[in-house]
């Protein structure tokens, strides 16, 4: 089902009168959700979640500026996470950077900020 942003948290205050809130252990959305109004709800609510960003200057330009990049298990996957509070978002909050070398990866998905 397609969700609009606007009528996101009537969505989730009725899915919860049908199931336990406690039973959903992680919401993932995409940028569209990427709201504070979103993120308020979420975190009264207790719910751990997980939304994209969309990839703006100010939120580009700190992830540039990351040096500490951890490598995961797998090769060509990087992550770094910093505290950011975007234009709009009444504090700040985690992000989490997915970083992909497509040369390795070539098929992986997600946002390419340059070409190789």
């Amino acid at each position: 089902m397609i969700v609009p942003n606007t009528q996101f948290i009537e969505f989730l205050k009725n899915t919860f009168e049908m199931i336990p809130p406690h039973t959903v252990s992680l919401l993932r959305g995409d940028s569209g959700f990427c709201s504070n109004k979103i993120f308020n709800y979420l975190e009264k609510s207790e719910l751990d979640y997980i939304i994209a960003a969309p990839m703006k200057a100010g939120l580009v330009d700190r992830m540039l500026e990351q040096n500490k990049w951890l490598t995961t298990q797998t090769s060509g996957i990087d992550i770094c996470s910093f505290e950011y509070k975007a234009k709009g978002w009444g504090k700040k909050r985690r992000v989490v950077v997915v970083r992909k070398d497509t040369l390795l990866l070539p098929k992986s998905g997600g946002k390419t900020l340059f070409s190789q």
